[in-house]
């Protein structure tokens, strides 16, 4: 039972710093100096559309902004320019190795004061800042150095955003513990080949991922040169592990972590074991481990009664990782934090985190879904209220959104909607409202329906909607027999339109502001490439946003003509899009 709320809530983070930096070694610098500073950090990505981070400043309140040249304007849209601070370092210091001492906490501040404040995803349309004091974060990076050995002998090539929580917890181990931390920049980022090239000639032998990135990785990463793997920020199939299996050795760990943000990163880890597939071969997905620092897992049913093992239950946290609420939001505070009385000599404060899962008779415990709208997207916490609050408050009547996490999926999110009869369709506008206020990661495909298909006891059908509107294989028109010519554009656009499921998409269109996101931009690799039969360059479909400046893009960097064995990808491409004219007699725009 809940008998009480901590302070009320504890929404007052004093001398609130705004970090709007993103992967690079100035963002340590900068984390760093605002603790010796005594202030508390508040994590920004600059990938975030302006009217989020503003949600954010205003929420917290952020007093001051530190930030770096390429995102000087965004940071003086949110903030006057008279507290926005720019730093501007010298590119040699990436990659950076360094190590602080051990014990006080800088600028001697209180123990229980904020070290950072991280903002997820929110069921009222608006995102929630979680601050995590400078005692709950101690806690996690004592256990972490004992358990996994953390120290100078790790070199890591940090793949996650400094603002997800699990990617600040890689910065912070190496940083306190003396290991190495390069940067990748954002062509490695995004092209799996690009880093594990970056990642072999570094000596990377530490590696922080998701189990979504990590699929992507597997064909390309040679995990012989890895003695330490760690993942998290989402289920872990057992498909991922089939693949890992080979590399389940003495020499090299791998661990599969769980923790919410409210938490401080991770509660929860295995050690994955070459036994784990019989063992726990019942399982929906590899078990989350036991817990781990000071914290305490407890499986309740709807009464607060202590689960037995093998029964399901909500996953509810107490100990020295739980945070003392959320800012400024009471109602989803009273919700989620509160005083929790498991015996009558037993009450603790604690975070129900609305996972369902159960203890198998070893003590290991199986992640087993969630009780309510909030599903992971490459980690991230996206809450699908949010998204509906959205595109309710842009005109669509009725919103149902549906995430399907089955692999191979360009977008996981697709939001069926209804318009009142006779007020006229624009899903253009319900796209840019997405895009003013959603991060690219939890921006849906939008598909107008008429009505939406209901399951005997009367909640939508998602499976229905999922046959009738996903994305199926892009037809290859262009490249048909006796297809007739067409601009190169219209080539790049019609795999654009297909799959944003967006018709409406015009040339000039910047794709990302219409649903695409990392692993959309994959899959357009390969659908582009295989219509126009052109090899095009990862990092070029995030630089030339819209099918018109891409197709531009394409005809300069096939203007030069070369034969040479050793000709680059883009002087390659010369003699191909030759040949392609000259077999479909592509007219230039």
């Amino acid at each position: 039972m809940r008998d009480e709320c901590k302070d009320d809530l504890v929404a007052d983070v004093p001398e609130a710093c705004g970090v709007l930096i993103g992967n690079c070694c100035e963002f340590v610098v900068a984390a760093l100096a605002i603790w010796k500073a005594g202030k508390t950090v508040v994590l920004l990505d600059p990938n975030w559309p302006e009217e989020r981070l503003a949600m954010v400043v205003s929420a917290c309140p952020i007093t001051q902004i530190v930030t770096i040249e390429p995102f000087r304007q965004k940071a003086a849209n949110i903030l006057p320019p008279s507290v926005v601070t720019i730093i501007d370092l010298e590119p040699e210091l990436t990659p950076l190795a360094a190590s602080s001492p051990k014990g006080a906490i800088p600028g001697g501040r209180h123990p229980d004061t904020s070290a950072y404040v991280i903002f997820t995803s929110g069921s009222t349309g608006r995102p929630k800042g979680v601050p995590i004091s400078h005692a709950n974060l101690a806690q996690l990076l004592a256990w972490q150095q004992g358990a996994f050995d953390l120290g100078p002998q790790y070199t890591s090539l940090q793949l996650l955003p400094v603002t997800f929580d699990f990617g600040f917890e890689e910065v912070l181990n190496q940083v306190c513990f003396g290991g190495h931390v390069h940067f990748a920049e954002p062509a490695e980022a995004i092209d799996p080949e690009r880093y594990a090239r970056k990642a072999a000639a570094i000596g990377a032998n530490l590696l922080y991922v998701t189990p979504s990135q990590l699929e992507f990785l597997l064909s390309v990463l040679d995990l012989e040169n890895f003695r330490m793997i760690l993942i998290g920020g989402e289920a872990f199939p057992w498909r991922l592990w089939d693949r890992l299996a080979p590399a389940l050795t003495s020499e090299r760990r791998i661990f599969n972590g769980y923790g919410p943000t409210e938490t401080t990163i991770t509660a929860t880890a295995h050690r994955l074991s070459p036994s784990d597939r019989w063992k726990y071969a019942t399982a929906l997905s590899v078990p989350i481990g036991v817990p781990c620092a000071d914290s305490r897992i407890h499986i309740v049913d709807p009464a607060d009664q202590l689960c037995p093992p093998g029964v399901p239950g909500e996953i509810v946290i107490s100990g020295g990782g739980v945070s003392a609420g959320y800012l400024g939001a009471p109602a989803e505070q009273s919700a989620r934090f509160g005083f929790v009385r498991f015996s009558a000599s037993m009450q603790t404060w604690a975070f129900r985190t609305g996972d369902i899962a159960k203890f198998h008779h070893d003590g290991l415990i199986e992640f087993l879904g969630r009780s309510d709208g909030q599903v992971k997207v490459n980690g991230f916490r996206v809450e699908t209220e949010e998204i509906a609050e959205v595109l309710r408050s842009a005109g669509a009547l009725q919103v149902v959104v549906d995430h399907d996490p089955s692999g191979g999926k360009p977008n996981p999110l697709a939001a069926y909607c209804i318009f009142e009869a006779g007020t006229g369709t624009n899903l253009r506008a319900l796209y840019r409202a997405a895009a003013a206020r959603l991060p690219i990661y939890a921006r849906p495909r939008i598909v107008q329906v008429d009505a939406l298909p209901l399951t005997p006891n009367g909640k939508p059908d998602t499976a229905t909607l999922r046959a009738l509107h996903g994305i199926r294989a892009v037809e290859d028109t262009g490249l048909a027999a006796g297809a007739k010519a067409r601009l190169l554009k219209d080539e790049i656009l019609d795999v654009w339109r297909h799959l944003l499921s967006a018709p409406f998409l015009a040339p000039q269109d910047d794709v990302f502001e219409y649903g695409a996101n990392s692993l959309v931009i994959l899959q357009a690799q390969k659908d582009i490439e295989r219509r126009v039969e052109l090899r095009i360059e990862l990092p070029a479909l995030f630089t030339y946003r819209s099918a018109e400046a891409l197709a531009e893009h394409l005809r300069d960097v096939t203007s030069h003509d070369s034969a040479a064995p050793d000709a680059t990808p883009s002087r390659r491409n010369a003699l191909a899009f030759q040949r392609l004219r000259r077999r479909r007699a592509v007219p230039r725009e």
